[in-house]
């Protein structure tokens, strides 16, 4: 997708990375009940290229929505970020939904994580 970022300062945005997790507010008593939230995971630099061009790039945009796709260093915790997870700009506070991560070179280096701005979570 993306060229590798040409040193460490193209990598400008703190990424929190956050997954989906299941508590019981009910504890110890257990009544059956469940609350889902956000949990960060894992924060990384990031290089963020703007997708644009092509017809679902500009249908997305008729609907309000913003792709994108995020560049990170591989490493074990990247590696474990996947779909359902989301990414959350620490300075902005963007919320960015995971769409596809794929290693553009196959050399281990570097993630390219599509993700949608504007989509419910």
């Amino acid at each position: 997708m993306a060229a590798a970022p040409s040193g460490a300062g193209a990598m400008t945005r703190l990424l929190s990375w956050q997954k989906r997790v299941e508590t019981n507010p009910d504890a110890p008593d257990d009544y059956g009940n469940t609350r889902s939230d956000w949990a960060e995971q894992y924060r990384c630099h990031s290089r963020r290229i703007p997708m644009r061009g092509g017809e679902g790039v500009q249908a997305s945009r008729l609907q309000g929505t913003q792709p994108y796709v995020l560049q990170i260093r591989q490493c074990e915790a990247a590696r474990l970020i996947r779909t359902d997870w989301r990414a959350v700009d620490t300075r902005s506070g963007q919320i960015l939904q995971v769409k596809t991560i794929t290693d553009p070179d196959d050399r281990g280096a570097y993630l390219d994580i599509m993700v949608v701005e504007g989509v419910a979570a």
